[in-house]
Order: structure tokens, then sequence, then C-alpha cells
């Protein structure tokens, strides 16, 4: 039989799927590896003294979009296309995990982590995709090899994923 679950503490999210043996022999070790990286990130004891926190995050709150995964991400964006993937996993990189510009491998990575949306035709038309929203100016292209989102792009996907 087939388990799923999310454990998500703060910015630190374990998405799970696989069998129900596996999960009894490991969700202890599993569960102290994640309280362990939740402390390590500091953001248990950001929260507390509010330190690290700008203006709009303490008025706000830290943000759960933030520790969003690519497929949560892509679920809110209703991604049914290879464009719409890219998009999500460039909002994880992008806005979830504060990156200013990733790599392609980077994209590939994320939009491989969200399972239920990914196709391999997605990955097969990936330099396709990536021109598109080039194009579009949805995504920024700083090198060769690497991509930002635009600032109107990271507006409103920051909007989009609010709500």
């Amino acid at each position: 039989m087939t388990t799923k679950f999310r454990i998500k503490m703060g910015a630190v999210e374990v998405d799970y799927e696989g069998t129900e043996e596996f999960l009894k022999a490991e969700l202890p070790a599993l569960l102290g590896a994640v309280s362990d990286l939740y402390k390590q990130s500091g953001v248990a004891k950001n929260k507390a003294t509010g330190a690290g926190l700008n203006d709009d995050e303490e008025s706000e709150g830290t943000s759960d979009q933030l520790a969003l995964s690519t497929t949560s991400i892509a679920a809110k964006l209703k991604a049914d296309s290879g464009p719409d993937l890219v998009l999500a996993a460039a909002a994880r990189l992008g806005i979830g995990m504060g990156k200013a510009t990733f790599t392609r491998k980077e994209l590939l990575e994320e939009m491989r982590s969200a399972t239920g949306y990914f196709k391999d035709t997605f990955r097969k038309n990936l330099t396709h995709s990536l021109v598109s929203l080039t194009k579009d100016e949805k995504l920024n292209k700083q090198t060769d090899n690497s991509y930002a989102l635009s600032p109107s792009t990271k507006d409103e996907l920051h909007k989009k994923l609010a709500g």
C-alpha cells in the first residue's frame, strides 16, 4: 500500500510517497532529522526574537508561500503545460529559496520534484519553454545557462501564491 504525507516546519518541507513498511521503520528518524534541520535553519530562533525579519515580514508574519514545494506552487498556479511548470519551478527557486538566478539544471530538478505535474515531454521541450518564457518577458536570461524571474513576473507570482 502506498502512503503519502507532507511534513512542514518553517522553510523545511518533506514530501513522502512510498510504502507503509518503510514509513513505519523510518518515521522516527525522519522526524528527528526534520526537527534538526528546522533548528539548524535558525527559523525557530528568529521567530522567537524577531531577528532577521524586515518590516514587511514582521507585519505579515512569515509568509507560507516561501515554504511551498514546487508541487504546491504548481497546484496554486494550476500548471498544465511545460512553461507553467517551468514558472512554478522558477517561483520555488526565485521566491521560495531566494535565489537571484538559477540554472537550467536547477529548474529541471525542481520541475522533476513536482510529482503529478512533471512529464518527460516537459524535459524534452525545456529549451522551447525557456525561449518562450524569455520572449514573453517572464524570465530574464542572465547568461547562457542562467535565468531569473523578471520583476513583474516575480510580483505577479508573489500575489498568486499569497492567496
